[in-house]
């Protein structure tokens, strides 16, 4: 089934099994004597809220992602640790510190309990229905996906073997692409070289690739990628034996299956225009918040820097594209006057500030990849082709590369720090964001005490 199709039917049944529980649930209340029978327009208003609570609250958790013969176990595990901290949610807004802080919890009130298994219960099983007919779907031959595999040796022939076994993983093999020996393997044909893949995705209408080398053609992995960066494919490797011992990787399986998905969707559109309303309001906030330090700041540059306040960097932004990024004029240069006031700020993060111009701008986003400067871009394209994926998406103030402590730049561990940024593009969302703000906000916290209490123990003022 479509994607829409899939993503009306689980609005539906969400949106029946939802409402049924507030309607049971409300009816034990009643029962139970608790509360009085509400007015029909009443019931209806308070049902219709209770549903966008949870609409929107799955949403943010992905439980409208799309899916395809994943393990309906692991999505009732899901439903059921969405609706625990829902439920946990509407406990405490609805709370009354005088009587169920004071007292003993009041049976009414641990009627909530009854609610969550409830909604559980019934948000499982809806769903529930609903997968096992999209299985039926796909074990009949509805909605596969026609399936290219990148492999030409025992590997290959092994991962072809085990889709063919499970037909409910939705995969058609369309036929293999490498320099092989073999020419037809059970009825799948070899159908080009490995330089001619873009042609024929285009050719077989092919929706995915798998890669499956052996190991010690592995290193042709980059160049797959590199191959398919503007197709729209997806792409899943098949992980050797020491990445799947070492953890280097986390593989998804269903039927015992490991694949690694490489380049899966981006952030669907509603998200990304979610994502920049959120980037517009936090940095307005943040400007108004932060103006009086900005004006004391821009005094300090202005007294002791000739030149401007805010000085200006060549960076490349999403698609390729140039852009200046502002900062406060507070490079330690060799016209730094004494006082320590410059590298106070730098040691703050304050020179950074300005950055939320850029966010309002568009030039950048709260949270993406590092923005670099078009001559590490270079080199870094140069080094491995792949980067180039990561200019496809906004770079940001921070990100899962910077809190993890790794760099793009010239000095950086670029393969480690493109680990952490493909991370995060391939698992792009708003909850994502929220958690990295966080973690980012956490570690400045600290970084500031640190800095304050290094400066507390120095015996003299550090001079520029």
């Amino acid at each position: 089934m479509s994607k829409p199709v899939e993503k009306v039917l689980l609005f539906c049944s969400d949106f029946l099994t939802i409402n049924a529980t507030f309607w049971l649930w409300s009816r034990l209340r009643v029962h139970a004597g608790y509360f009085s029978e509400p007015l029909p327009q009443q019931f209806l208003i308070n049902a219709l809220v209770i549903f966008l609570f949870w609409f929107l609250l799955f949403i943010f958790y992905g439980l409208y992602r799309t899916w395809y013969a994943q393990s309906r176990v692991d999505e009732l595990i899901n439903v059921g640790k969405t609706v625990s901290i829902g439920v946990f949610l509407i406990f405490l807004m609805t709370i009354d510190l005088q009587q169920d802080v004071a007292g003993p919890l009041r049976f009414s009130r641990a009627m909530i309990v009854s609610y969550w298994l409830l909604l559980a219960v019934f948000v499982s099983m809806g769903r529930l229905a609903l997968r096992t007919f999209q299985r039926t779907l796909l074990e009949s031959g509805i909605g596969m996906r026609n399936t290219l595999i990148v492999g030409d040796g025992k590997a290959a022939q092994d991962i072809f073997d085990e889709l063919r076994k499970f037909p409910a993983l939705g995969y058609e093999i369309a036929g293999f692409l490498g320099a092989g020996a073999f020419q037809n393997y059970k009825g799948a044909p070899r159908l080009g070289e490995l330089c001619e893949i873009a042609e024929v995705i285009k050719r077989e209408n092919v929706e995915e690739v798998i890669v499956a080398f052996e190991n010690e053609a592995r290193a042709q992995v980059s160049e797959v990628l590199a191959r398919c960066e503007d197709l729209p494919v997806k792409i899943k490797v098949v992980p050797d034996l020491h990445d799947a011992v070492m953890g280097h990787v986390r593989t998804h399986q269903i039927y015992g299956l490991p694949l690694i998905e490489i380049m899966p969707d981006l952030m669907p559109a509603w998200e990304r225009r979610a994502k920049r309303w959120f980037d517009i309001g936090v940095a307005l906030l943040a400007l108004i918040f932060l103006l009086p330090l900005g004006v004391i700041i821009a005094g300090a540059v202005r007294s002791h820097r000739r030149g401007g306040v805010l000085t200006a960097d060549l960076r490349i932004g999403r698609d390729g594209k140039l852009f200046k990024l502002y900062r406060f004029n507070a490079s330690a240069t060799e016209d730094t006057m004494p006082g320590g006031w410059l590298s106070f700020i730098r040691s703050m993060g304050w020179d950074k500030m300005p950055h939320l111009l850029n966010v309002l701008k568009g030039n950048l986003s709260l949270v993406g990849p590092s923005a670099e400067a078009p001559d590490i871009v270079r080199k870094n394209l140069q080094e491995c082709p792949i980067y180039s994926r990561r200019l496809h998406v906004q770079p940001g103030l921070t990100g899962w590369a910077q809190i993890k402590g790794e760099k793009d730049g010239l000095h950086g561990n670029l393969q480690r720090a493109l680990q952490y940024d493909f991370f995060y593009i391939e698992n792009m969302s708003l909850r994502m964001d929220l958690k990295i703000l966080l973690i980012a906000l956490y570690n400045a916290m600290i970084n500031s005490r640190v800095e304050r209490a290094s400066k507390s123990l120095s015996p003299s003022m550090i001079h520029e």
